[in-house]
């Protein structure tokens, strides 16, 4: 039922996984992945992450371990009153209305890592962490590829994506000599979006890729962690990304003010129609670089109902003018 929330007694009757019983939260429920208890109980931060962690050792122990109880949330006592009706429902229209704020912020999110001036990769790397698709030690010990969940930073909580790239101690010595507007950010555990989202409006374009970029550079340095190597320091770390987001600007800015004609030559090819019936169509392009001195050269074949039977492309050390490109692309079509 709404607004209602257990308190905890023998917890027999409380579904760790299911039933609210966490106070100060969101929804008032474990976010952690359901993972089977082992049976030596081990701590509890190989099962919930920090923040968790913190809430569930705050709940005060009743005494003479008295049966679990459903009480009204959002009270001292637990008791319902017309105030705390009012209350409650004024709290579900604003999580309503906070909800459709959220959607246009994740939208907003979104559209920003797309349109961000980086590469390619870094904007995988940003889509994976959102998506919760990194294979941190909570992923794959869920999927029961790793048999630890811990952090391997700091080896005291569950590595989440949200743990690993912000609220460790590890991740934090990083982001302290970040922009200013992620130093006072908060260094709240959980989902890595939901941590993002708080101070993405805070943030230009030109910090955001910064901020995309140390990310990406803690996580290379986690990598380098686990597989054996060394654990860089804060420094370097952030040294790096600032590097790499210069070094991106500079080749950047080279392309976009280089004189005279590409070296590539590129042509925006349409595809005709499909040949006739028992015929197969054969269209090819030529591409040369003037300083790589190298020639490529791409053919593809279709059948009548337009369908890719075959492909073929491969690149030859040699420079020819544009004019010749192209019937040296015809003969390497109809080899």
């Amino acid at each position: 039922m709404e607004g209602l929330l257990w308190r905890v007694g023998d917890g027999k009757s409380i579904r760790i996984w299911v039933d609210k019983w966490i106070p100060a939260t969101t929804t008032n429920k474990i976010q952690s992945p359901n993972i089977s208890f082992p049976r030596d109980a081990r701590l509890l931060q190989e099962n919930f992450s920090e923040a968790e962690v913190s809430r569930i050792c705050s709940l005060a122990i009743c005494p003479g371990r008295s049966a679990d109880q459903l009480v009204l949330g959002g009270t001292k006592n637990g008791e319902y009153t017309v105030r705390s009706a009012y209350h409650m429902a004024k709290a579900v229209l604003e999580r309503e209305n906070c909800s459709s704020s959220i959607a246009q912020s994740k939208n907003e999110l979104w559209r920003k890592i797309w349109n961000l001036k980086g590469s390619k990769a870094l904007q995988m790397f940003l889509w994976k962490a959102f998506q919760n698709i990194l294979p941190t030690r909570e992923n794959l010990y869920r999927r029961k590829i790793s048999l630890d969940s811990l952090c391997p930073a700091c080896g005291l909580f569950v590595e989440s994506v949200g743990h690993i790239l912000w609220s460790c101690q590890s991740a934090r010595d990083v982001w302290l000599d970040g922009p200013r507007v992620l130093q006072k950010s908060t260094s709240d555990d959980g989902n890595f979006m939901e941590i993002v989202l708080k101070f993405m409006g805070k943030l230009d374009e030109e910090n955001f890729l910064l901020f995309a970029t140390i990310a990406r550079q803690i996580w290379f340095r986690r990598n380098c962690l686990v597989h054996g190597g060394d654990f860089q320091a804060p420094a370097v770390v952030m040294r790096q990304a600032r590097d790499q987001v210069e070094n991106f600007a500079m080749a950047e800015n080279e392309i976009h003010h280089e004189e005279g004609p590409p070296d590539i030559l590129i042509r925006n090819t349409k595809w005709g129609k499909p040949p006739d019936q028992d015929s197969v169509k054969v269209n090819w392009d030529a591409s040369i670089s003037k300083d790589l001195g190298m020639m490529g050269v791409g053919v593809i074949l279709r059948n009548h109902d337009g369908e890719v039977i075959a492909s073929f492309c491969t690149s030859k050390p040699r420079y020819l003018e544009p004019g010749s490109a192209e019937p040296v692309g015809a003969w390497h079509a109809t080899e």
